[in-house]
């Protein structure tokens, strides 16, 4: 019947809820069909103490209605005496408290017992000697008698009994008797024994499982000495209050705060009323995001907790409003929570500066305000400068005898006078460096500027202490490549050596060798040194070689007279055959090549600089190209055609800038080093470029054209940097003067 009406509730629920227009804009209000309150649960509002009442409610899980408030009575309290038993020495106690609260109940002061006597044999007595018993108190060692026990003798068998101790030689329990025993004190023999009755049980009561939330406990009252159980008696379960850890909260924008669910023993499902104030997680961890309300709620066991919050705006302030520097230091100012820059400024900049960004340097002692203006307020901060502290660097220092130590003046402004006042004691230099130079006290003085500061310095006698060789040198004698070296470690304070160590040879290592060529007349050979010690290691001997024939102008032919030709070896000099060089007829062997100065181009920009400083090349090509193309060739028109396409920073214009110059009319370019060679080349009208190194042409490099053979065989130059023409007028021997300094000629074609 129960589920129908349930049933019956929830179909009306869902007909009202179908009902509600689909068109609406806005959130749809429900009116919901009126709650049965089937579903129950009791609420502990206040739990009852034992003093005070409690407080339940019964609310319906459905709706959260309260339906009936219930008076929770007072538990009373539940008592436990504990009690520290009276002695004949002192006073007993016993407390009685609550168990559930702790609370005193009552105090009782047991008054001092009656001391219990017992009587004990201390010396037994013989055929010779007397004995002695005493009885005294067992608790506290009060004697109250002491008898003398006769000596033994044969009348000992018919002994009287005069005197009788009692002794319990068995307690009694809840469970069994007990035995106390009567001796004479004389002869020891027992004279009665009686059996002690049994006592009652000593009840105690203990906690044998806690109450919890979750399940009763339970509480046993026991004999203490047999364990026999009187009662045990269940502890009903703990009841705790429901509740939301906040129920309103103020958070700054960026703050974060976790409400949660006191007592809770399930998890809950958090929202928030407004996320773009505030957001919640599945934890309860609240954000502020913007200034705001916002109201963090969630559902457990069907009842909303909600909680109130309040986002405010992130305060702005100046990170600092008072600051004491000292000159020289630096300091940096912010707005705290700026969301873009302020504006900074000095009330007095020789006191104190300040950067765009709020750095602030302390300039000189004084007084000075920082000021930032942001979003039309204005935040300030008191700087105090102070002067920087004149101070020693120790006021105390304590040496060994001929140990030194290093004293500094921080900030001083002018010269610092150094003295002591006991210079047997110790002394000090003009940079304060102390040294220490018998035992004793002297105190060394710093003046400056019209002040003192002082070091008192301790000097002690180094002790005479066992080396313990902390400070050790290692003197390597190196090894060669035949003989072993050594490394020997000793203490550089007492001279012991420590450790001798053989370092072995390290043996020859080779060169890449040196070689002397061979020739047709002798062998040649390879000698191989050793790169360290120069040692020779090895020779390899080379065979000897054939001739290696080249030629050479021994006599330059002129207009009247033939010259001559011999070809020769390079290495033994034999001349293998003579020809003769023909006559040189004038009109065949000078060719009409401009000379083209590259001075005359300064405006013409080329290389690192221009024609005029770096053009040799361009220059001597626009020459030889104007003879080879019978048209003018200026050195600008190279330039124009290929640019710096053959020039480099490191070796100046290439050779090959000529190789390619065949818009020009030139058709090969052929390197040559022999002389013989350019002669006839010369004498075909063929022009022949030289490659000059620092000489007779030149400072540095450059190219020079060979323009052709005068009537006495000497050689007519064209020389870019000829600008007074006073090599263009001359002419010059080619074996003695111009292959004398020439790297190659190129002879074109």
């Amino acid at each position: 019947m129960k589920v129908k009406k349930i049933l019956l509730s929830l179909g009306l629920s869902a007909l009202m809820l179908a009902s509600v227009p689909l068109t609406a804009v806005g959130p749809a209000t429900v009116q919901a069909a009126a709650c049965k309150h089937y579903n129950k649960t009791n609420y502990v509002l206040k739990e009852a103490t034992c003093t005070s009442k409690g407080t339940k409610q019964r609310r319906c899980d459905d709706c959260g209605a309260v339906i009936k408030t219930y008076t929770i009575p007072a538990l009373g309290h539940n008592p436990s005496v504990k009690t520290t038993p009276a002695t004949c020495l002192a006073t007993g106690l016993s407390v009685s408290t609550c168990k559930r609260c702790g609370k005193e109940l009552e105090r009782k002061v047991l008054p001092k017992g009656d001391h219990n006597y017992v009587t004990k044999v201390t010396k037994i007595a013989t055929t010779t000697s007397e004995g002695e018993s005493k009885t005294y108190c067992i608790n506290c060692g009060y004697v109250k008698e002491v008898n003398i026990i006769p000596k033994k003798n044969s009348t000992t068998k018919n002994c009287t009994h005069p005197q009788k101790t009692t002794t319990v030689t068995k307690q009694p329990t809840c469970q069994s008797t007990g035995v106390q025993t009567v001796r004479c004190a004389s002869c020891n023999k027992i004279l009665s024994t009686t059996t002690l009755p049994k006592v009652g049980h000593s009840y105690v009561t203990k906690v044998i499982k806690k109450a919890g939330i979750y399940n009763e406990g339970l509480e046993r009252i026991y004999c203490e000495y047999c364990g026999t159980v009187k009662e045990e008696r269940v502890i009903p379960k703990l009841t705790r209050e429901v509740s939301i850890s906040a129920s309103t909260l103020t958070l700054e924008a960026g703050r974060h705060k976790t409400v949660r669910i006191v007592n809770a023993v399930h998890d809950v499902t958090w929202r928030s009323s407004n996320s773009a104030v505030a957001t919640v997680d599945k934890n309860g961890y609240i954000t502020a995001v913007k200034a705001g309300t916002a109201t963090i709620s969630t559902v457990y066991d069907g009842k909303t907790y909600s909680c109130r919050l309040t986002v405010t705006a992130k305060a702005v302030s100046i990170s600092e409003t008072s600051l004491t520097l000292e000159a020289g230091r630096h300091k940096k100012l912010r707005i705290v929570n700026a969301t873009h820059d302020a504006t900074w400024s000095t009330s007095n900049k020789t006191i104190a500066t300040v950067d765009k960004d709020g750095s602030v340097t302390a300039v000189k002692a004084g007084l000075a305000t920082i000021s930032a203006r942001y979003d039309g307020k204005t935040y300030s901060c008191k700087v105090t400068v102070t002067a920087k502290a004149v101070s020693i660097s120790s006021t105390t220092l304590s040496l060994k005898e001929g140990k030194q130590s290093t004293l500094k003046l921080n900030n001083a402004a002018s010269t610092v006078t150094w003295s002591s006042s006991n210079t047997r004691i110790a002394t000090v230099d003009k940079s304060g460096v102390v040294k220490g130079v018998k035992a004793g006290t002297a105190t060394i003085t710093a003046a400056c500027s019209g002040k003192s500061y002082t070091c008192k310095v301790t000097v002690t006698k180094a002790p005479a202490a066992v080396c313990k060789h902390t400070n050790v040198v290692e003197d390597v004698t190196k090894p060669t490549c035949v003989k072993a070296g050594s490394k020997v470690t000793r203490c550089k304070d007492c001279k012991k050596v420590l450790k001798t160590q053989t370092l072995p040879a390290t043996g020859h290592k080779p060169d890449s060798g040196t070689t002397t060529a061979a020739t047709c007349q002798k062998t040649g050979k390879t000698v191989y040194k050793c790169t360290v010690c120069g040692t020779v290691t090895s020779t390899k001997t080379l065979p000897k070689i054939s001739h290696k024939y080249d030629s050479r102008v021994t006599l330059a032919p002129t207009t009247t007279s033939t010259g001559k030709e011999q070809i020769y070896c390079i290495y033994c000099n034999k001349v293998k055959e003579t020809k003769v060089i023909p006559k040189l007829t004038s009109a065949s062997n000078i060719m009409s090549i401009p000379l083209y100065l590259q001075s005359n181009y300064s405006k013409v920009k080329y290389g690192d600089g221009t024609l005029a400083t770096c053009g040799q090349g361009p220059t001597c090509l626009a020459m030889i190209a104007s003879y080879k193309s019978g048209k003018t060739v200026t050195p600008e028109d190279v330039v124009d055609l290929y640019g710096n396409k053959y020039y480099s920073k490191t070796f100046g214009t290439s050779v090959n800038i000529f190789s390619a110059a065949n818009n020009f009319g030139i058709k090969s370019v052929t390197r040559t080093v022999k002389t013989s060679e350019v002669l006839r080349a010369l004498k075909a009208g063929k022009p022949v470029v030289s490659v000059q190194k620092k000489g007779l042409f030149t400072k540095t490099s450059t190219y020079i054209v060979l323009r052709g053979i005068d009537k006495n065989g000497k050689i007519l130059v064209n020389s870019p940097q000829d600008t007074n023409k006073a090599i263009y007028k001359s002419s010059y021997d080619l074996t003695t003067q111009i292959a004398k300094t020439s790297s190659s000629f190129l002879i074109i074609s």
